[in-house]
């Protein structure tokens, strides 16, 4: 198998970013100007995708094969989809069914020495793949720093909310449900 970065390496780059925009809205971190016309803002989102993928290219990785990506048929739609799936090695080697995970917060360097697996599947969806796997990866910005800024962000609200729980300022599900007339579900 081979990392995402040999993947992202090998593949069209002007084919992902294009197959990117078709699946996903135009970020609004990629829009400076918002006078500016729908194909200026275009532009500017492949330009930023494209300095995107050449500094993930020019990461010095490890190859781990802790995570494992897979090209997945979902059936959440009318229409099966292909999609990413990340899961961990150890849980695909000991458990009949693994568990998926996001990888919004998994550093970069880690994530592009993460193995794709080498499936029909995969390389018939690969620029399909790929993209999801950016999209995940820029759910906090499209930079480095800006994935940083919003990593720390997101531990100073968990760490205030682990305040507020051992002070006692807390609902449990009983209780908001209670408060905002949720029927409970029996099973």
């Amino acid at each position: 198998m081979k990392t995402v970065q040999d993947w992202l390496r090998e593949a069209n780059a002007e084919e992902v970013i294009g197959t990117f925009l078709c699946q996903n809205p135009i970020n609004p971190a990629m829009i400076e100007d918002k006078d500016r016309t729908v194909a200026e803002i275009l532009d500017t989102a492949k330009t930023k995708l494209r300095s995107l993928i050449q500094y993930l290219l020019s990461l010095n990785v490890t190859r781990s094969d802790d995570g494992v990506f897979f090209a997945s048929h979902t059936r959440e739609t009318e229409y099966p989809e292909v999609c990413a799936v990340l899961s961990m090695r150890k849980e695909i080697m000991e458990t009949e069914l693994p568990q998926s995970y996001g990888w919004e917060f998994t550093p970069w360097e880690k994530l592009m020495g993460y193995l794709l697996a080498d499936t029909k599947l995969t390389a018939d969806h690969a620029n399909t793949i790929l993209s999801q796997i950016l999209h995940g990866m820029t759910f906090f910005g499209l930079t480095q720093e800006a994935w940083e800024g919003e990593i720390e962000k997101t531990k100073e609200a968990l760490h205030e909310a682990e305040m507020d729980s051992e002070s006692g300022k807390y609902y449990n599900a009983e209780e908001v449900f209670v408060e905002f007339h949720i029927p409970r579900c029996e099973p």
